[in-house]
């Protein structure tokens, strides 16, 4: 992987080739995609009947045919328990 400063307040994170989801729906056989990067927003980029979040991460992907974009929008808010695992050394 590949971390970025994108200047906007957030990384950016790339990945390798190899890295990939398959969607189905709709007509047709199943649409393959291959995960590109994901960054985020802080405050969320988007709203649920007007209310943002702390957080939204955007994992985008590219159609391995077309070339057309998915973005999975997944939306965060902070936690009350503390991740060990984020804890400085």
């Amino acid at each position: 992987i590949v971390v970025s400063n994108t200047g906007h307040g957030s990384p950016m994170v790339s990945f390798k080739q190899g890295t990939k989801m398959q969607l189905s729906g709709g007509r047709g056989k199943p649409k393959q995609y291959k995960l590109l990067q994901f960054h985020f927003h802080t405050p969320s980029e988007h709203a649920f009947e007007g209310q943002r979040t702390a957080m939204e991460a955007h994992l985008v992907h590219q159609n391995i045919e077309t070339g057309g974009l998915a973005v999975i929008g997944v939306m965060l808010e902070p936690g009350g328990q503390t991740n060990d695992c984020l804890k400085a050394a």
